[in-house]
């Protein structure tokens, strides 16, 4: 699968990434998981707040190279 096709696909509910041309589907993170990257979003908007930049957390992809067909979705970007 193209990164062009990865990204027409219609948005579903469960992680997933293109690795290689291939969408691999990902669990769900557990619970301490995701209070962990909630306090980091957190302690990062603080940051953001006082020296600029953004935070933004899953699912967001990141195309990390277009011609090897590979998008990834991290907990936490700044």
């Amino acid at each position: 699968m193209t990164l062009a096709e990865y990204q027409a696909t219609p948005e579903v509910v469960t992680p997933q990434e293109l690795i290689f041309g291939a969408i691999v589907a990902k669990d769900a993170p557990s619970v301490p998981h995701q209070r962990v990257v909630f306090a980091m979003a957190r302690a990062l908007h603080s940051h953001c707040a006082r020296h600029g930049g953004e935070v933004l957390i899953a699912p967001t992809d990141v195309v990390l190279d277009r011609e090897q067909a590979l998008a990834l979705q991290p907990d936490l970007l700044y």
